[in-house]
C-alpha cells in the first residue's frame, strides 16, 4: 500500500502558532485503514518516533488513548490524550483532547472515496505560541 500525499500545508497563524494540515489518499478500502487505525496497541509501530501506549480504554463506542512520545525535537516525554470514534459514514475520527503542551490541538479523520475503493485521511495539528 503506497499512499499519495494530496495536500500538505504548514503555515503560521495570524493569531500566533503554526497550523499543519495534510490530506492523504490511500489506495485501499476504508475497512483496511480502519483496522490499522483502531489497532491502538500497535500505534507505536506506525510512526518513526519513540512512543508507547500508557493506556487504552474503550467505552461507549469510543476509544480513549494515553500516548507518551519521546521525540528528539521536544524535551522530555510528551503526553497526548485522544478520543477515537467510528463515524456514521464509515470513517473514523480521532480528536486530541489533551497534550503536555496545553497549546496543542489536533484531529484526524478518514472516509471512503471513489465508491469505497480508496480512503481519504485528513489530519490537522495546531501548535500555539
Amino acid at each position: 500500500m503506497r499512499p499519495s500525499l494530496v495536500v500538505l500545508d504548514v503555515r503560521t497563524e495570524p493569531t500566533g502558532g503554526v497550523r499543519a494540515t495534510a490530506t492523504i489518499l490511500f489506495p485501499v478500502e476504508p475497512a483496511i485503514i480502519q483496522r490499522l487505525l483502531t489497532d491502538y496497541a500497535h500505534w507505536p509501530d506506525l510512526f518513526d518516533v519513540r512512543m508507547r501506549m500508557a493506556e487504552v480504554r474503550v467505552q461507549d463506542g469510543k476509544a480513549f488513548t494515553d500516548i507518551r512520545i519521546d521525540h528528539a525535537l521536544l524535551p522530555g516525554e510528551q503526553r497526548l490524550l485522544s478520543e477515537t470514534r467510528t463515524l456514521p459514514t464509515g470513517g473514523i475520527l480521532t480528536e486530541l483532547k489533551e497534550a503536555t503542551s496545553s497549546s496543542t490541538v489536533g484531529s484526524g479523520n478518514s472516509r471512503p472515496v471513489d465508491g469505497g475503493a480508496h480512503t481519504r485521511a485528513e489530519f490537522e495539528l495546531l501548535v500555539r505560541d
